[in-house]
């Protein structure tokens, strides 16, 4: 019923093989108004050294970047003052949270020492529990729902938009099923927030052909990156670092012989920049000079993958820097060969990328203000974790102690100290002198409070990171026994894990929805997803609209996330969503139209649920014109049934009155014959017959008349409503645009 018009789309997103696609020059390049930077000729201003007179001369064409801007240096320059401050005020704490990640001490642990070789060493894994816990709570929270995402139109009155906001739900949606790994992307994001402090990703539109030209890939990508491989200034504000950067430098491992395809195959839909040919001294020259020790121990002390030599050079890793810098108000790209050699001339940003932003997202799941750079949840609990391992070490090597004696020989005598070693049950040790030579040495047990104790470093680590565990509920008191009782004992810890996992939508779910969005926006052009989105979105039948444009793509949307407060515990979520919306319907049937703002009281009822607000919920603007409109459909049903009933005994009581005249006229016509001078009785009986048919005509006419008059007041009322609904929208505008009015008023 409708198709993709494919004639009305930019050439910047068709098909990379055609030959009208145009090519970026230097002309094409605008900088902001007002802005002299590398050199940069400002029109109606003569030419440094001309004369008046010298009109013929002509001014230079414009390159991308200034040539005498040496941007090597600069990327070696921020390379290594960033990696400085990342080394000595990030790399041991990323480190040690990650050694608290995979049960292991910190580096400068005594439990590191030699001297702590042969004791008791274990690390408790409670913060691996807590972050599995909190990776089970969000991926009921984040995939309990079928749909993701919500998208609505910034504007509800503009069917365009409203399209638009339906195709590029089901766009996104589809990605995110079928192209992304989303539930890996997104479980890992989460524990790299909690793991490290912070989680950084790449949002791209991933483009590869073969030989042939063929489409290899053309989808959406999402890369985790780790945070020892992306550079930002420390000085970035806490709330952007990413975009309020000067700078963003980001580490690509690759293969070499995938930068020797980039060095000869440019990138036909992006635009990026063909890269320069290197000899392979220079890339194994690269290859060398990246060591890392957060990798090593990300790797648990393991081999790095990354550094391992190959047999084949074609095979091993090369790291390539990606620059991203801000000058003269622009943001330029570029590529480096490690911080050898530059592999692409600098080139602005909206080149490769079309909506200009920079394509990274870094989020986190605690909230620290004016670092750039929170604390993990190892971090935050690192006192307490040491002291409950102090307390089981100590403890453990007491039980050992016990368990197993330790003894006190007189030097220099024949003893068998291998077997009192050896403390094998059942063997033997022999000595000259048992009772003089051999000692034992006794130790008390544990105590009570050596338990007691752990106990309330554990209690006090789950108070502070929001984790809930059984065995540390109080003993005393049946409160943990009743089901409520339990329920009020998790509130606390439930409301901790939705607080962190909306921290974490917020700083990273949402802009990295919101980016996809855009490339969705620019870069879909795959004819069958949006054949079948178009249909899911049934654009035709709601808007009447056939053919998909860029047009319609390219609409301002708003993006939200469907995950809540209270959408930890599937259960739980269901009851208030339930009572919430029973409560919201009682208050739309109770309330007379006009007198309140349905839609702003269901936001108000939705956002104590945990939701945003209830517009996707809602299939009209004005809950109570929508409750009226029902009403006046059950109505006209209601009218329709009993006027059906009216006519069915409207007939039925005209059959009765003909067949009582037909009756009454034999009755006459058999009396005038007996009685000739007619007798009132039969007579009478007729008169009566034809009043009863009179009046009940007549109640029939009054009935009918009650019904348009009911008819007519519920419309009068859908009418009142809908004009109350347009004037308090059109106020809600008007204070919008004018807010000093507002005040004064």
């Amino acid at each position: 019923m409708w198709e993709i018009d494919k004639r009305a789309q930019p050439t910047h997103i068709e098909d990379p093989q055609r030959h009208t696609k145009p090519e970026l020059s230097s002309k094409d390049y605008q900088p902001l108004e007002g802005s002299r930077v590398f050199g940069d000729l400002v029109p109606g201003e003569p030419l440094p050294g001309a004369e008046a007179g010298d009109e013929d001369i002509e001014a230079p064409e414009r390159e991308w970047a200034d040539q005498s801007y040496d941007w090597m240096r600069v990327a070696k320059e921020t390379w290594r003052s960033s990696t400085n401050f990342f080394d000595t005020n990030y790399r041991k704490r990323i480190e040690d949270s990650i050694r608290a990640f995979n049960s292991q001490h910190a580096q400068d642990s005594k439990y590191s020492s030699q001297a702590y070789q042969k004791r008791s060493n274990i690390y408790r894994p409670k913060m691996r529990s807590i972050e599995r816990k909190n990776e089970a709570a969000a991926a009921a929270a984040f995939f309990s729902n079928v749909d993701v995402v919500d998208i609505t139109a910034e504007n509800q009155g503009d069917k365009l938009q409203l399209a638009s906001a339906a195709i590029n739900k089901e766009l996104l949606q589809y990605r995110l099923e079928k192209s992304l790994k989303w539930f890996q992307v997104c479980l890992g994001g989460l524990q790299d927030a909690q793991k490290t402090g912070a989680v950084a990703a790449r949002v791209y539109w991933e483009f590869e052909q073969d030989h042939r030209g063929n489409i290899k890939k053309d989808k959406p990508a999402v890369d985790l990156v780790p945070l020892e491989n992306i550079r930002w200034d420390p000085a970035a504000s806490w709330l952007d670092p990413i975009n309020s950067s000067p700078y963003i430098i980001h580490l690509l491992p690759m293969y070499v012989c995938d930068v020797k395809q980039k060095m000869n195959t440019p990138d036909a839909k992006t635009g990026a920049p063909e890269w320069k040919p290197l000899g392979d001294n220079m890339i194994k020259q690269a290859q060398d000079s990246m060591p890392d020790t957060t990798r090593a121990v990300r790797e648990r002390g393991r081999e790095d993958a990354y550094a391992t030599n190959r047999s084949i050079q074609d095979y091993s890793v090369v790291w390539i820097q990606r620059h991203i810098h801000r000058r003269g108000g622009v943001d330029w790209e570029f590529y480096t060969l490690a911080d050898q050699a530059i592999l692409t001339s600098p080139q602005p940003l909206e080149v490769s990328t079309w909506h200009g932003q920079r394509d990274y997202v870094l989020g986190n799941c605690i909230l620290e203000t004016h670092t750039s750079m929170p604390p993990s949840l190892a971090e935050l609990g690192k006192q307490l974790f040491d002291e409950i391992n102090e307390v089981t070490n100590q403890r453990m090597d007491n039980v050992k102690f016990v368990l197993n004696k330790k003894w006190i020989v007189r030097r220099n005598r024949n003893v068998d100290t291998a077997g009192l070693t050896r403390n094998v049950p059942g063997g033997v040790v022999t000595a000259d002198d048992p009772e003089g030579d051999i000692r034992e040495l006794n130790w008390p047990d544990v105590t009570a409070s050596s338990f007691q104790e752990q106990d309330r470093l554990n209690s006090e680590a789950d108070e502070l990171l929001g984790n809930f565990n059984a065995v540390n509920l109080p003993r005393t008191g049946k409160l943990a026994d009743t089901v409520h009782g339990a329920q009020m004992l998790t509130a606390p810890s439930s409301m901790m894990t939705e607080y962190l996992l909306r921290t974490y939508v917020e700083t990273f779910v949402l802009p990295v929805m919101k980016l996809l969005i855009k490339l969705e926006q620019h870069y879909e052009t795959d004819d069958k997803i949006l054949a079948l989105c178009g249909e899911k979105a049934r654009i035709y039948q709601r808007y009447g609209i056939a053919h998909i444009t860029d047009n319609l793509l390219n609409q301002e949307l708003t993006t939200r996330v469907n995950v809540g407060m209270g959408a930890t515990d599937p259960s739980s979520k269901l009851q208030k969503f339930v009572i919430g919306v029973s409560a919201f319907l009682n208050i739309i049937k109770g309330t007379p139209p006009g007198l309140m703002n349905i839609q702003e009281v269901g936001k108000e009822i939705f956002g104590h649920l945990g939701y945003q607000d209830g517009t996707r919920f809602m299939t009209n603007d004005n809950p109570a014109v929508a409750d009226l409109q029902g009403k006046l459909q059950q109505a006209m049903q209601f009218i329709q049934k009993l006027g059906k009933e009216i006519q069915d005994r409207t007939q039925d009581n005209q059959t009765k009155v003909e067949v009582a005249k037909i009756s009454a006229g034999s009755r006459e016509t058999a009396a005038a014959i007996a009685h000739p001078a007619g007798l009132d009785p039969v007579h009478t009986h007729t008169l009566k017959a034809h009043e009863i048919a009179l009046k009940h005509e007549a109640d029939i006419q009054k009935l009918q008349m009650e019904l348009k008059k009911f008819v007519l007041e519920q419309l009068a009322k859908l009418h009142l409503a809908e004009k109350t609904s347009q004037l308090n929208e059109r106020k809600q505008a008007f204070a919008e645009k004018h807010p000093t009015q507002k005040a004064k008023a």
